[in-house]
């Protein structure tokens, strides 16, 4: 703080003798970032805002008279961008000291960070003014105008809209044309039968195309950090992130990788600490994808890809990593003994042997007929058991047993059933305000962050073949985990933590069946508690994809899951990973589905703790990278 005498900014504000209101909140319109602005007089000047009420209709000629506020603090700032809200407080000015000539009751103002109103990192920025022609400023404002497409044409509705998705998804709007930030377009059928968006003619549309500054723009492609347990996280605008986290169940974050409870096993524990600067655009530090990262570590391990597998390249022997448990489970070897070197049998002359005095081995029979037979201890279990005085916990996954999706496989966003006549609906986008006997039916609504919309998870051919409404909500009378608002969060939930993520990797992605209602997961052959009929569910594929390698990349790119499954991977390109996600209780159970005897016998020999016990699942399977099927059949 310097002791210089300054002009007391919070004095001469706004109009001269007007009430100024403390902790208000108002909209950026300008900022001083440089010596070149009008309103620059000092180094102290620098990120000094202008603001004005949060409305459309304010009207100024010049910004330099409007009230001005300094940020509330210089050690860890991130400056507004216009547009953006923030809070104004009121605060002792630097202009207080008696003996430099001062006011000890002299005040100025202060402004807080952007507030969060599109829970976005990159930028929270709100229209302007409306009404534009008013605005005369002596100087040209940080303020630019730029058109939007006005058209986007084809002879499939669905290409039409995919063209224009990804346009607004360019621009910023991560949600498509289901953004609430995104331009308004309508859609056309000309007279040549092709699909037509056009831009809406509306004073709002015109209001969304104002820049956010000279030169600042934002990344498309950039998703906030999905937080931990306990983190503390830094994020500017681009992509520039600081976190501070520790160790939790694998898959918690970008360092939480075979994490055990076994002490001194050479593995991280729950709680260790670590701190990641990363430069990234995905929702997870990724320390491959990323531009570049710092990882400070206290026990972890993090997924490198190596430059070059090649042992050569790298001067040095391989010896692979082989696990402790997994090295005691092992069967000893069968040691062979050797004869000595140019040795040879040698029988003493005139020896004969005598095999007539052997005696028969005891029969089979024999042997196990003078075993007990029962051991008294687990006898004494079963008939606990069978008393009810036992009760054996049963797993809590819901594994959809028995499951053929191949029905709705390539269903498109078209096979919806419209609800039925009478039916409460509900279309807000927000919603957690659904009330609870409704339905809730804005199939355009977007699910986290890549533009999923709810028709894509809820639609099925099998349910347009039976005439089952599919829409959260069907089945709130079976309870509130069944209502349309839980069903809803769930699916935003499990898209944005579970297939945003893989849309990085995989853009092709295909959901072959997501919600399912009581009545479509009968028909269907699901389980009765499949997580599906709670929204907590997904079945995808990617063409020309094995969906081995999706598992795999799932599982080591610390992509979260209550319960991933893969497959039935012997039936080749249709084969298929269910995943699903259960907010703040996942369990990481890793599971192969098979009917094919063969497979599975080869997988259970082949890989410890892989034992599908006579059935079509094997649960719980302990390693991280299971192999092409195809090797082994």
């Amino acid at each position: 703080m310097s002791l210089r005498r300054q002009n007391n900014y919070g004095k001469s504000v706004g109009i001269q003798g007007s009430q100024r209101n403390q902790n208000l909140i108002k909209k950026v319109v300008d900022i001083v970032l440089d010596s070149n602005h009008q309103g620059y007089n000092t180094v102290e000047d620098i990120g000094t805002i202008y603001f004005i009420d949060v409305g459309f209709n304010q009207d100024y000629t010049d910004s330099n008279a409007l009230p001005k506020a300094k940020p509330l603090s210089r050690n860890n700032m991130t400056y507004p961008t216009i547009g953006e809200l923030v809070q104004i407080v009121e605060g002792p000015s630097n202009d207080i000291y008696n003996d430099l000539g001062g006011d000890i009751s002299s005040k100025t103002l202060y402004y807080t960070a952007a507030i969060n109103v599109h829970n976005n990192t990159a930028s929270n920025s709100l229209p302007l003014e409306k009404d534009t022609k008013k605005i005369n400023p002596k100087r040209e404002p940080n303020v630019k105008i730029f058109n939007f497409q006005k058209e986007f044409s084809s002879q499939s509705r669905e290409t039409a809209r995919k063209q224009l998705d990804n346009y607004l998804i360019g621009l910023g709007y991560t949600s498509g044309i289901s953004d609430p930030r995104a331009p308004k377009y309508n859609l056309f059928q000309k007279a040549d039968q092709n699909y037509v968006f056009r831009l809406e003619d509306s004073e709002d549309n015109e209001q969304k195309s104002v820049k956010l500054g000279n030169y600042f723009k934002e990344n498309p492609e950039l998703r906030p950090l999905i937080p931990s347990e306990g983190d503390s996280i830094m994020e500017g605008k681009n992509g520039q992130r600081i976190r501070f986290t520790t160790t939790g169940p694998t898959g918690t974050n970008a360092i939480s990788n075979n994490v055990t409870d076994v002490p001194d096993d050479g593995n991280p524990s729950i709680g260790d600490k670590a701190m990641v600067l990363s430069l990234g655009n995905g929702s997870q530090e990724n320390v491959t994808k990323d531009a570049a990262s710092i990882y400070m570590l206290e026990n972890q391990s993090i997924p490198i890809d190596a430059t070059s597998t090649n042992v050569d390249s790298l001067n040095s022997n391989y010896e692979p990593s082989i696990k402790p448990l997994e090295e005691i489970s092992k069967k000893p070897a069968l040691e062979i003994p050797s004869s000595l070197p140019n040795s040879e049998l040698q029988i003493a002359g005139g020896i004969k042997f005598d095999f007539s005095s052997i005696n028969e081995p005891a029969s089979l029979t024999s042997i196990t007929s003078s075993l007990p037979e029962e051991d008294p201890v687990f006898a004494a279990l079963d008939e606990a058991q069978n008393e009810g005085l036992l009760i054996y916990s049963s797993s809590t996954y819901s594994i959809d047993e028995g499951e053929d999706v191949r029905a709705d496989q390539g269903s498109d966003e078209g096979a919806i059933v419209n609800p039925a006549v009478g039916s409460i609906i509900f279309n807000d986008a927000d919603y957690i305000n659904t009330p609870k006997d409704s339905l809730y039916t804005a199939t355009g609504r977007g699910l986290g962050f890549r533009g999923i919309t709810l028709a894509t998870v809820i639609k099925s051919n099998t349910a347009v073949k039976e005439g089952i409404q599919n829409f959260p909500g069907v089945d709130a009378n079976e309870g509130s985990n069944y209502t349309a608002a839980v069903i809803m969060y769930n699916l935003d939930r499990l898209v944005a933590y579970c297939i945003d993520p893989l849309l990085d990797r995989y853009p092709n992605l295909i959901i072959s069946s997501g919600l399912r209602v009581r009545k479509l997961n009968v028909a269907i052959g699901g389980a009765i508690n499949s997580e599906h009929r709670l929204g907590r569910a997904i079945d995808l594929q990617v063409p020309g994809v094995l969906t081995y390698e999706i598992f795999n990349y799932i599982v080591n790119n610390n992509i979260p899951y209550n319960q991933l499954i893969w497959e039935f991977p012997e039936r080749g390109n249709r084969s298929w990973i269910h995943i699903s996600y259960h907010d703040g209780n996942n369990k990481f159970n890793r599971t192969i589905a098979s009917k094919n005897p063969s497979l599975k016998k080869a997988l259970e020999n082949n890989y410890n703790g892989i034992n599908f016990n006579g059935g079509t699942y094997a649960q719980n399977i302990e390693i991280t990278n299971v192999p092409d099927h195809r090797t082994l059949t």
